[in-house]
């Protein structure tokens, strides 16, 4: 996942290079001369981040498949396209040089936000669906019929407990029978059962913290060896 900001972020620099210098294209290299050269360093800088950061993404993604972790390779899109069109919105607005916006990139600019938000915007709606954290149905409620809804420990849904589930059953001669209980055999399993639910709940929580800390320090060594490296070879 580092290796993937970094590439991203390689990219990003390269691009900010490019509009720095006043021009929407400029070349290297070959037998003719070049209109608008190249910022030095980001004629090779631009194509060699976006194949390599697409080789990291696809390790990325086998090795969460193996780990049985869910992947969030797919933020790579959303990153990609905000991260430009921040550029494009930037020096569209403000572009170098002149003294009006530059429309192209303005629009330029509209299109990679519609293109990185919409499916972030959509996976947010979805409840982080595609990511695989949802939420667990929790506290009982009320269903038509009358009856009552309570939390199955087992799968996190509720299911439906008739309303007469707990009121004592009358025999033919009209003597009330008491409620059955399960025998203290029965009861202590369940209580065991009940604890190691409880430990799992915490160890994922605890996993989970233990991911976001990982995501986070990747992504921050990324951007920081992606920033050193464009220092390097701009030089």
């Amino acid at each position: 996942m580092a290796g993937s900001v970094a590439c991203l972020t390689l990219l990003f620099r390269s691009m900010r290079a490019v509009m720095e210098a006043g021009m929407s294209s400029c070349g290297s290299g070959g037998p003719y001369v070049v209109a608008n050269p190249c910022p030095k360093g980001v004629g090779w800088m631009l194509p060699i981040s976006i194949w390599v950061g697409l080789g990291f993404l696809a390790l990325a993604a086998v090795a969460a498949h193996r780990l049985g972790r869910a992947s969030i390779a797919w933020l790579a899109w959303p990153a990609l396209f905000l991260s430009l069109g921040a550029n494009f919105w930037q020096y569209g607005l403000d572009p170098v040089g002149a003294d009006g916006p530059e429309w192209g990139w303005i629009v330029c600019a509209v299109l990679f936000t519609a293109m990185g938000g919409g499916p972030l915007l959509l996976v947010l709606l979805g409840r982080g669906s595609a990511s695989g954290w949802t939420p667990v149905a929790g506290a009982p409620r009320r269903v038509a019929s009358g009856g009552r809804r309570r939390a199955d420990p087992g799968r996190g849904h509720p299911t439906p407990v008739p309303p007469d589930a707990e009121r004592p059953r009358r025999r033919p001669g009209g003597l009330a029978r008491a409620p059955r209980r399960a025998p203290p055999g029965r009861r202590d399993r369940r209580r065991r059962v009940r604890r190691r639910q409880a430990t799992a709940a915490g160890g994922t929580m605890s996993s989970r913290a233990f991911l976001l800390a990982f995501y986070a320090a990747a992504v921050a060594a990324g951007i920081w060896f992606g920033n050193a490296l464009f220092d390097v070879f701009s030089r």
